[in-house]
């Protein structure tokens, strides 16, 4: 972990599973692209759950990998090459299992990543018309999840009325013959 003036405006920097902050420390909690490039996925999700205080919000930007952002990385040479875009339907699983409930799934960045600013600029239309449906093919996803919580309070033990003095009563003999008068004939 490193405090201070190293990185002009980073003010923590520390291992992905292994933060500063005690548990239920956070309201909110951002994970822009922490997924994609980070060593351990769930332990890093795992890191930021515990971080997050119940009823608290762990909200998630990924890249898409079912967009063409998310396809450009196989054939990047750059830092995108090392992304792993998860998809951001089993990243709503993983926060399933860590008791968080799915409030928003919205997605951006629908036009391709071109260089060309021209064909930026002519699919500028694209994005917006694109962005107002919010597809599932949009470059980045943003997820927000809220930590739910488990309500746990203690039952009181039903009031019973005395049931009063008990007393035996007669039980029916038993019949120990047989009841079919074919096999009783000796």
């Amino acid at each position: 972990m490193r405090l201070g003036a190293p990185l002009p405006g980073v003010e923590i920097v520390c291992e992905e599973q292994a933060w500063p902050l005690s548990e239920h420390a956070a309201d909110v909690v951002v994970l822009q692209h922490g997924l994609d490039f980070c060593l351990s996925p769930h332990g890093l999700l795992r890191e930021a759950a515990s971080a997050v205080r119940p009823g608290g919000h762990l909200l998630i930007v990924g890249i898409n990998p079912w967009s063409s952002w998310g396809m450009r990385h196989f054939f990047s040479h750059g830092a995108l090459r090392k992304a792993r875009c998860i998809s951001p339907s089993r990243v709503g699983d993983w926060l399933n299992l860590l008791g968080f409930a799915l409030e928003k799934r919205r997605f951006g960045c629908y036009r391709p990543p071109l260089a060309s600013p021209a064909w930026q600029q002519r699919l500028e239309g694209w994005e917006r018309l694109a962005g107002g449906w919010q597809g599932s093919g949009g470059g980045v996803y943003l997820l927000v999840a809220r930590k739910m919580v488990v309500g746990l309070r203690p039952l009181r033990p039903e009031r019973r009325e005395p049931m009063g003095k008990l007393l035996p009563l007669p039980l029916a003999k038993v019949n120990r013959t047989s009841a079919n008068p074919e096999t009783d004939k000796h």
